[in-house]
């Protein structure tokens, strides 16, 4: 069986999405189909993902997690929640119907054009107040997502680590730790993703050319240990190997899903102290040795800093400096065709 990143019919799991259209967009039962399949086509137009062509925008996993309804309260007492490649923002959505004030939501996709599709898919654009940025997670140089840094406590992140490679999801997560509002009690990552009962470790895969990397636990904490040795951070890595049927996503043969939450390992349980470097003025700046003690920060001289790297262009840790490679562009990634796999 060759992998089909389209399927016509729609999923057999399709309830909770049904329910969310109807009590929160207003759509009629008899016009529900017709809608999805008419946003799904435009959607497919920008990038023929296969998590759209397979209708897994419909699959209201983040609801089944057993810390689902702390998610749900945590936000209610004012905590920001990110769904990182939020595609449609689907989930933001069913978080607002289940009680989540909308004004608590982000939400960060690479392409613009399917967020706008989410006001078309749920009905409420000039409604719902979440807010939703365009930009690419592994551009650490751009500026398009700082002002989500140092904001949010509880970064949602479904199908997303598993399209890039193991370096690759090294800068996914150095970003995404930079998004967490600094000494936040209990910051927290959530997300399902597919996985691999039995990967091969890190050096091998590159070493094969296997691009993607998929987890299983235990790489799975390999890459936080590593993100944690960039960032000065430390993180516990946990999650579950549920199989995936071949159906569901259209394999060859039985895959593993992984179902994870990432959060600190150190005894405090709160996010590193860490200073934007926009934020450094010259009271902050003798912390930092090679920093310019002046408050014109944001044209900093990076190559005058040597303990910063200037690929390194958002949160300075207090910690270990990070060194990345430059990240792909934007035209290579989506013209790299193993994006459809989910």
């Amino acid at each position: 069986m060759v992998y089909e990143p389209y399927q016509e019919e729609l999923p057999a799991n399709k309830a909770k999405a049904w329910s969310l259209l109807k009590s929160y967009s207003k759509i009629p039962p008899n016009e529900i189909e017709s809608h999805l399949r008419a946003v799904r086509e435009k959607a497919r137009k920008v990038f023929p993902y296969g998590c759209i062509g397979r209708w897994l925008f419909l699959d209201y996993a983040i609801t089944t997690l057993p810390e689902y309804p702390s998610i749900v309260q945590r936000i209610k007492s004012g905590d920001i929640l990110l769904d990182a490649g939020c595609a449609f923002g689907y989930v933001l959505r069913q978080l607002a119907s289940d009680g989540a004030p909308a004004a608590n939501l982000m939400g960060t996709d690479i392409e613009q054009r399917f967020m706008d599709l989410g006001y078309e898919l749920f009905k409420d654009r000039g409604m719902f107040v979440a807010r939703f940025f365009a930009g690419d997670l592994l551009e650490l140089e751009g500026h398009s997502l700082d002002e989500v840094d140092g904001k949010v406590s509880i970064i949602h992140a479904a199908g997303l680590f598993h399209l890039f490679e193991w370096d690759d999801q090294v800068k996914l997560g150095i970003r995404l730790v930079e998004f967490f509002k600094p000494d936040v009690k209990n910051p927290m990552l959530i997300g399902r993703q597919i996985g691999d009962f039995h990967p091969l470790d890190p050096a091998t895969h590159a070493e094969q050319g296997l691009g993607w990397y998929r987890h299983n636990i235990e790489t799975w904490q390999q890459l936080w240990d590593r993100i944690g040795e960039e960032t000065g951070t430390k993180w516990k890595a946990t999650g579950s190997l549920p199989e995936i049927p071949r159906s569901a996503i259209g394999a060859d043969a039985p895959r593993a899903g992984f179902d994870f939450t990432v959060s600190p390992s150190h005894e405090t349980d709160t996010a590193p102290t860490r200073l934007c470097r926009r934020a450094i003025h010259a009271p902050h700046a003798a912390r930092f040795p090679g920093t310019v003690q002046s408050e014109e920060t944001e044209r900093m001289e990076l190559a005058k800093m040597p303990r910063w790297p200037t690929a390194f262009s958002g949160c300075l840790q207090t910690h270990s400096p990070v060194s990345v490679r430059q990240s792909r562009t934007v035209a290579s990634r989506q013209a790299d065709t193993r994006s459809n796999e989910w």
